[in-house]
């Protein structure tokens, strides 16, 4: 992709000196799939990626005008340029070192794809900054669009549970989620449950976070996220054992992960701390988050340690994503 970008940008500049214009205030700079535009899981975002853009970062003075008199000054002023016919020298030049350079269907400069042939030397004229680091794309995240799972949630002394969740993703990352909880039955429980409250038996999940890429900043695929998750558990009445009660939590994640991906494996190791407010009888369950996300191609999962008063328990996801 690196090659084919620096062959098509490089024939454009080509195109441009053949049609007059100096080498030396032209650079032709090749950035593969490292600045998309579009996403690359469908045809239409990667004709859309497929693109020659020509920025002009400095109009200079023609040689032989540095000295600007009054005079001049009075003619430029008396002389009126329209705007349209100003356009007509440059774009049809640009139009057709694009056609030179391969479009994608649907251009509006051509309607089929050609490229330059091969077997000529690339010497690039410039490049971009060693340091600099791409965000990360929602193909090299380690959720796709839509995600289902199987996953686990407990406590440190009410019990676990297994569960089913479907997390969405946007084109930012901005990550839904919504769990659906399933209690087991654990006799060991009862003699640490002291208050009115007992066995976990279920509940649901629904949360969103936000997130931030940092790569600008920190020069590393880093990125911040900080949400809202809403849980809504069913308990064991110990006072009447044939009911069950409701009890809601409020979880504020805050935290970081890094995207590295090792052949064409996705991984994500996180830290999150998630500041949590309880019902009564759920008290202090904020805890901290450390674990690992991965995915290979439609594969999704993670493994995760969850240290709090409340909710502590190793936990893991395992699911395909589309």
């Amino acid at each position: 992709n690196m090659k084919l970008s620096q062959e098509r940008v490089y024939s454009v500049k080509t195109y441009l000196e053949e049609k007059g214009m100096d080498e030396t205030r032209i650079a032709a700079v090749g950035y593969g799939e490292t600045q998309p535009i579009a996403t690359n899981d469908t045809d239409e975002g990667r004709q859309k990626n497929r693109r020659v853009e020509v920025k002009i970062t400095e109009i200079r003075q023609r040689e032989g005008s540095d000295t600007i008199t009054e005079s001049d000054k009075k003619k430029k002023k008396d002389v009126e340029i329209d705007p349209e016919a100003a356009k007509l020298d440059l774009l049809p030049m640009f139009q057709n070192a694009a056609r030179k350079g391969g479009l994608p269907k649907g251009s509006a400069c051509s309607d089929e794809v050609s490229y330059l042939p091969t077997g000529k030397s690339i010497i690039p004229t410039a490049t971009q900054d060693d340091n600099y680091v791409p965000k990360v794309s929602i193909d090299k995240y380690i959720y796709k669009k839509f995600n289902a799972h199987v996953l686990n949630y407990g406590f440190k002394e009410r019990g676990s549970s297994l569960g089913f969740g479907v997390t969405t993703v946007k084109d930012d990352l901005n990550e839904t989620h919504l769990a659906l909880y399933t209690g087991r039955k654990d006799d060991n429980l009862g003699s640490a449950l002291t208050d009115s409250i007992g066995r976990f038996k279920g509940g649901i999940r629904l949360g969103h976070i936000w997130k931030l890429q940092l790569n600008d900043i920190v020069k590393q695929p880093i990125i911040a996220g900080i949400g809202l998750d809403g849980y809504f558990h069913l308990f064991e009445d110990l006072a009447e054992a044939d009911k069950s009660t409701l009890k809601t939590v409020l979880l504020v994640p805050v935290g970081l992960r890094y995207i590295k991906e090792i052949n064409d494996i996705i991984l994500g190791p996180e830290l999150y701390y998630n500041l949590g407010f309880g019902s009564k009888g759920i008290k202090n369950p904020g805890h901290l988050r450390l674990g690992v996300n991965a995915r290979w191609k439609f594969v999704q999962g993670g493994l995760f340690l969850n240290l709090g008063k409340q909710i502590n328990y190793p936990g893991f996801r395992a699911g395909i994503a589309f």
